[in-house]
This record gives structure tokens, C-alpha cells and sequence, in this order.
């Protein structure tokens, strides 16, 4: 489960961070 959870949270700021910087690239 723990694992799963780890998995799934740098997923998630992973896709943050890239639409972060697709954000500042477009402005």
C-alpha cells in the first residue's frame, strides 16, 4: 500500500511540475 501511495504521489507531482512549466512557457 505504501508503495502504491509512493507510486501514485510522484506521478501526481510529476504531472504538476510539467504543467507548472508548460504554464511559464506559454506566458
Amino acid at each position: 500500500m505504501a508503495d502504491f501511495f509512493t507510486v501514485v504521489s510522484i506521478i501526481y507531482l510529476k504531472i504538476n511540475l510539467n504543467v507548472y512549466y508548460f504554464l511559464h512557457l506559454d506566458a
